[in-house]
């Protein structure tokens, strides 16, 4: 489940290939409004800057009201806010720098916006303070062991600190299409700073390594083999037996830990 309403998820996301994937697991029409947020194909940068990025995030001097002394004002601390509706996103030092979301989420990524990539998803979250948008490709991709995924740059970025500008790519098994934004809300990172993991020159994923052979490691690491229980402790064991005396962390060979591994070892050889 999502934190964001209904209403919310339905009026400040937006969904592509449709046609392709069907329905996002929150749409509901009654919460649609005015216009609808699925699109049958990619999802147009125009919408996207209309829709969800049509406004900017201004730095506002912070006041805090003192009896008999009126509106003092913080000094060395700033107000991020709304300009369409002075709704208050962060507060921080004067030395925050804002990252606007068109600036940083369209701008920046239309530039690899070729060779059938396209926006398939974008979104604001948390009253706006969060914001991500995703290029994928059209088509799923199918391995030889019949597992389903899509590549895909995710870029997010926020306005009250709990996400770094980030840019990354992620491989996003389609039985659950969340997953990939809860990987950038699991990760909060320092405000104002841009996370480079997987970044080119250019600040971006550049040439044929955007989607190349890496992926190919994902794909098998999806088909690996299942373990029992048993298989799994001789496996274990096998590569990391426990010490005659103390282990690493100067346990005995009585404690906890070594008891558990004692008992993984049994179930080994009794189903031997």
């Amino acid at each position: 489940m999502s934190k964001e309403s209904s209403q919310w998820l339905n009026q400040n996301t937006l969904i592509g290939f449709t046609n392709k994937r069907g329905h996002a697991w929150h749409y509901r029409a009654s919460d649609q409004g005015s216009e609808p947020n699925h699109y049958p194909d990619a999802i147009p940068i125009e919408a996207v800057q209309r829709r969800l990025f049509a406004w900017q995030a201004q730095p506002r001097p912070l006041y805090v009201e003192v009896p008999d002394c009126g509106l003092v004002e913080v000094e060395g601390k700033q107000a991020i806010t709304c300009s369409d509706t002075g709704h208050v996103l962060g507060i921080f030092s004067s030395g925050y720098t804002v990252h606007q979301y068109r600036e940083w989420l369209l701008d920046r990524v239309s530039t690899i916006l070729d060779n059938g990539l396209s926006i398939g998803s974008a979104g604001l979250l948390r009253d706006r303070a969060q914001a991500w948008v995703s290029v994928e490709v059209p088509d799923n991709i199918t391995t030889p062991e019949g597992v389903v995924f899509r590549p895909n740059l995710l870029a997010c970025t926020s306005h009250d600190g709990s996400l770094a500008t980030t840019y990354k790519r992620v491989v996003t098994n389609v039985v659950c299409d969340k997953c990939a934004v809860r990987r950038f809300a699991a990760s909060p990172a320092q405000p104002g700073r841009t996370r480079r993991e997987v970044l080119g020159p250019a600040g971006l994923p550049g040439g044929e390594s955007r989607w190349g052979p890496q992926h190919g490691a994902p794909r098998s690491a999806l088909s690996y083999p299942r373990h029992s229980r048993e298989e799994f402790g001789g496996i274990f064991l096998g590569l990391m037996p426990y010490p005659e005396s103390k282990d690493i962390w100067g346990q005995q060979p009585g404690s906890k830990s070594v008891a558990v591994s004692r008992r993984i070892e049994r179930r080994a050889e009794g189903s031997a």
